[in-house]
């Protein structure tokens, strides 16, 4: 029998697909097969730091080229050294480090630089030259001489190496001039951009009395790299050795944009105005050198013997005194236009910065100066009086600025140290104006019997020893120059 319209029918009704349906399945299972391949996998781990991009040696050597070219050398020394962490086989990124820090002034880190890459590379031409150099700025000429030698041994058409040479050889004796000269032409007529090569040429020239010539190829190395203040200095040099002070003053000045940190040209520029009898500016730049590096004897020296000629008699004998006989360098504030030394046992507020507002108790020092025994911030309430102090001095005012204390090592009297002598007997000159002649009589006798060779010395001394035996008569001295 059959059933019509059973619903018990054993086939059961097929129905029709949907194309869309399809297609959108097809996508779904494209999407999941991405993913899975492709997403995932690009995906780190969570909780775990993703590794940071390492910057290629290249890039750090290029950025430091671009610094030395702009004078900003400390910062191209720091991308040299990156170079080297990231690549430290490569002897390339130490021998330049090495010819930066020349520039610098860092002899012992160029030398151990060179040598680094000698460790990798023995047979370095570059980086036996780049040590000679170092070697030669440190006074080690037999030294010098060997490794330049053997750089040119290995490469004699190396024109650095040339230029290295011709500044050794000039530095061993005077009597290789001709061969220096020869060395260094060599090296320009070599690779003529080569700064280097300039600079030797300008120093041989500069050596040998020849200042004109050398203040030529000092400006051609100039035109190569205009922002190097080792330049600037020796073309201020050689200014100044042809009594152009004015252009000698230009170049110096220069220098101390180019390097702020560093002492030589303000000391260059003390002298200059010395010589031409602005002791008032001299006074100013040797201040300057000295709160750079208060714990250098010479520099306290040189700033007394400005005072001196400047007839500050008292500040003079106070920094002439810390170069002979050394001693402790108190802190020195200056607040508003007044300056301060700070006792050893003020009170301070911690944390005081160069534009703070404060209150300062104060009393006279045995020099004329005041000493400061509280400096406290303003912070509305008068500070706090001291038991014991009588007629303090209270300053209300601005902290212009702060050189922190040093000590400082006193020079011996040595005949073959003239910067020394001078220190000496202008102090002795110093201290009989004043009246102190019994520390005078001292300082003159010892130069009498220390440096008996020395006439400039003796005629001081002499006179020193005259104005105290007539003090109330004596005239107002001044040093032979």
């Amino acid at each position: 029998m059959y059933l019509s319209g059973s619903k018990w029918k054993m086939r059961k009704k097929r129905r029709r697909s949907n194309p869309w349906r399809v297609l959108l399945l097809l996508i779904l299972i494209g999407i999941l097969i991405y993913v899975e391949r492709v997403v995932v996998p690009s995906v780190p781990p969570p909780f775990i730091p993703e590794p940071t991009e390492t910057q290629s040696p290249v890039a750090f050597v290029t950025e430091a080229e671009t610094l030395f070219q702009s004078g900003k050398l400390a910062q191209a020394e720091q991308a040299y050294a990156q170079a080297i962490s990231v690549d430290p086989d490569e002897p390339a990124h130490y021998i330049a480090l090495a010819r930066l820090e020349v520039f610098l002034g860092k002899y012992e880190q160029a030398e151990e630089n060179a040598s680094n890459a000698l460790l990798i590379d023995e047979n370095s031409a570059l980086a036996y030259a780049v040590l000679a150099w170092s070697l030669d700025f440190q006074g080690r000429y037999v030294e010098a001489l060997e490794k330049i030698e053997l750089a040119l041994e290995m490469d004699p058409n190396l024109a650095l190496a040339r230029a290295y040479y011709a500044e050794i050889l000039i530095d061993v004796s005077p009597g290789n001039y001709r061969e220096a000269l020869d060395e260094a032409r060599a090296a320009v007529e070599m690779a003529p951009s080569l700064l280097e090569a300039h600079r030797a040429l300008g120093y041989v020239w500069e050596m040998t009395g020849s200042y004109a010539e050398a203040i030529e190829s000092y400006q051609t190395a100039v035109s190569i790299n205009p922002n190097l203040a080792i330049l600037h200095m020796s073309i201020g040099d050689m200014y100044l050795a042809l009594n152009d002070t004015t252009k000698a003053i230009e170049s110096y000045t220069r220098a101390s944009v180019l390097s702020p940190t560093d002492v030589l040209p303000y000391r260059r520029l003390a002298l200059t105005h010395a010589r031409i009898g602005e002791f008032g500016k001299a006074s100013q730049w040797a201040e300057e050198a000295m709160h750079m590096d208060p714990s250098d004897p010479y520099l306290h020296g040189d700033l007394g013997r400005m005072y001196y000629n400047n007839n500050q008699v008292l500040p003079a004998i106070k920094e002439l005194g810390m170069a002979i006989h050394g001693g402790m360098m108190p802190d020195q504030w200056v607040i508003d236009d007044q300056e301060l030394l700070v006792d050893p046992d003020a009170r301070v507020d911690a944390g005081i910065e160069v534009g703070d507002v404060v209150n300062v108790i104060a009393i006279p020092g045995g020099d004329g100066e005041l000493v400061a025994l509280v400096i406290e911030i303003d912070d509305g309430i008068p500070p706090v009086p001291i038991s014991g102090v009588e007629n303090p001095i209270d300053l209300h005012g601005t902290v212009v600025s702060i050189v922190e204390g040093a000590y400082v090592v006193g020079l011996p009297l040595e005949p073959g140290d003239s910067r020394a002598v001078g220190f000496y007997y202008t102090y002795a000159l110093a201290l009989a104006r004043n009246g102190q002649c019994e520390l005078a009589r001292e300082i003159a006798r010892a130069l009498l019997l220390g440096v008996p060779d020395d006439e400039v010395a003796a005629e001081n001394a002499e006179l020193t020893l005259e104005m105290c035996s007539a003090f109330s008569a004596a005239t107002t001295p001044t040093a032979t120059p």
